[in-house]
């Protein structure tokens, strides 16, 4: 899991940096328990990937900085997540809510994650060329198509997700239940197009996930080797 240091009115957290959570800013029950937030009085009902309905506080966080810039007082919700699905750390996130407001630079080799106005076309050349492609945004789900050997196939991108997935339905792949999660063979696709580029040969990990309408994730295993732009207020991104 991507994870830096955000602060919130003068406390430091380590959060780890999620796409696929639509939250500006989301906390554990240990976290929030660690910060001057102001709890609102609604809750919110979600859905996670397995399906599972839950319940969480929300709250404003104030005084929001990352990286030392101040990004000012954020919506957020409390972070339940599955036993079973915790992230490593567990610990809370940076969301999609306050991530699509810039044009966002993922940088896993370099480990940076660097932030630009949203629309700085010289940036977005300067960090990954000129070979771009398109972002659209469903239900809180920023979502690229990509050309494959099973033809054109929907992607969301998500820096949360250890492992790019594909939903067996979408490459005509039967999984029976259960065998996915003790490890099922990955799923090759030999075509990989995005903006015009051919990346190659991609694996994904075979999952007939819910929650989010798409035929496949892209995580860890595409952004671990690559720098990605992902400038989604603007319906652009690139990879270098």
């Amino acid at each position: 899991m991507p994870t830096t240091t955000v602060n919130i009115g003068g406390t430091p957290l380590k959060l780890f940096v999620d796409l696929g959570g639509y939250s500006a800013i989301a906390l554990t029950e240990r976290e929030l328990s660690q910060t001057a937030v102001r709890y609102l009085t609604e809750s919110t009902r979600s859905t996670n990937a397995s399906g599972e309905i839950y319940e969480s506080r929300r709250f404003i966080a104030p005084q929001v900085s990352l990286g030392g810039v101040l990004v000012g007082d954020l919506e957020g919700s409390e972070f339940v997540f599955p036993e079973t699905a915790a992230p490593p750390d567990r610990n809370g996130y940076i969301g999609f809510a306050l991530l699509s407001r810039f044009l966002l630079i993922v940088d896993y080799p370099s480990g940076s994650l660097r932030l630009y106005a949203s629309g700085s076309k010289d940036a977005m050349i300067r960090e990954c060329g000129d070979k771009s492609f398109e972002i659209d945004v469903v239900n809180g789900v920023a979502r690229t198509i990509a050309d494959t050997d099973h033809g054109k196939l929907v992607f969301s991108w998500d820096t949360g997700s250890i492992r790019s997935v594909i939903r067996p339905s979408a490459v005509g792949v039967s999984v029976k239940a259960g065998v996915a999660e003790r490890g099922a063979p990955p799923h090759r696709l030999s075509k990989f197009v995005l903006g015009g580029r051919d990346f190659g040969p991609q694996s994904f990990l075979p999952i007939d996930y819910r929650g989010i309408a798409v035929d496949g994730v892209l995580g860890t295993d595409f952004f671990a080797s690559r720098v990605v732009c992902l400038d989604i207020g603007r319906g652009k991104g690139a990879v270098k």
